[in-house]
């Protein structure tokens, strides 16, 4: 076999090899629950969010935050009932991972992300790998508990866990609730983050207030 042959087979080889041991790492990885991993990477998001919140003008409550015990999960898009069957969009289950998530850290990663956001999680039910920061009940109110909830998504890991990424959202109105039903301000967005010399730090954060 000619030498350019034999590299243009072995690449295929090596090539497939790494995509049939990529889906088997993803595969067996979304089926667990949160790992310490995923606590390390909500932890620094939130260390990041409690610094810049006291920066923002009008935030000068000294407020700390905290994790909803609840995890986010995507939700099925929504569609006029009138609408052909093959013109609806399709469920979270069916769909391509948001381009977004792709755009950052790859199609792996937005698998990642995807499969393990199709159910919610209780973090509450991973205590041996709970971080520093309060895990509350989704309901939990600022004044009661001191502790501003911010809910979260799982994040998404790239085939090294060198990039992450995951979506949140809180109240920033009100009495920090959740839930609560006078709250005139939601934060939501994306966080990105890369390990860099072992640790992981945020890229940046969209925050869209409604």
């Amino acid at each position: 076999m000619a030498p350019a042959k034999t590299i243009a087979v072995t690449s295929v080889v090596i090539s497939v090899v790494a995509i049939a041991l990529a889906t088997v790492y993803f595969r067996a990885d979304f089926q667990k629950g949160p790992t310490a991993e995923e606590f390390a990477v909500y932890e620094i998001f939130l260390d990041r969010l409690s610094r810049d919140w006291l920066t923002e003008p009008g935030h000068l409550s000294p407020d700390r935050f905290a994790l909803a015990d609840t995890t986010l999960k995507l939700a099925e898009p929504g569609y006029e009932a009138w609408l052909p069957a093959e013109l609806r969009p399709y469920p979270p289950e069916k769909a391509e991972p948001p381009e977004s998530i792709v755009a950052f850290c790859g199609r792996l990663c937005g698998y990642d992300f995807k499969k393990k956001n199709l159910r919610s999680w209780n973090l509450r039910s991973f205590s041996n790998v709970r971080s520093r920061f309060e895990v509350l009940p989704t309901s939990t109110t600022t004044r009661a508990h001191g502790a501003r909830g911010v809910r979260v998504t799982r994040p998404g890991f790239d085939l090294w866990h060198n990039l992450a990424i995951f979506e949140y959202s809180f109240d920033c109105g009100g009495d920090g609730s959740l839930t609560h039903e006078g709250s005139l301000c939601l934060q939501s967005g994306q966080v990105r983050l890369e390990k860099v010399n072992g640790s992981w730090l945020v890229v940046n954060y969209s925050g869209i207030d409604l």
